[in-house]
C-alpha cells in the first residue's frame, strides 16, 4: 500500500502545485505576478491564470493572498 504523503506528492519545482480555484483573468496574469511579488508572496501565475506553487510556503502565500483557507491543512498550512 503506497504512503499519499511520500515524497512523490510533495510539492517541489518538479511536481508544483496548481490551482485551478485560484487565479486570475488571462488579461491580468502580469499584474497579479507583479502584486503577488510586492506583498511578498512566492506563488506565480501560469499562462492560463493558475496558481503555482512550488513549496508549501508559496502554496500558503497564495492561499492567503486569495482569502482562501485549507480546510485539510496539518500543522503550518493556512485554515483561513
Amino acid at each position: 500500500m503506497s504512503n499519499p504523503r511520500s515524497n512523490r506528492n510533495a510539492i517541489c519545482e518538479k511536481n508544483p502545485w496548481v490551482s485551478r480555484s485560484m487565479g486570475v483573468h488571462k488579461s491580468k496574469i502580469e499584474a497579479a505576478n507583479k502584486a503577488a511579488k510586492e506583498h511578498g508572496c512566492r506563488h506565480r501565475y501560469n499562462d492560463q491564470g493558475f496558481v503555482v506553487a512550488t513549496s508549501r510556503a508559496a502554496r500558503n502565500d497564495a492561499m492567503k493572498f486569495h482569502g482562501m483557507g485549507d480546510r485539510d491543512g496539518g500543522y503550518g498550512d493556512h485554515t483561513g
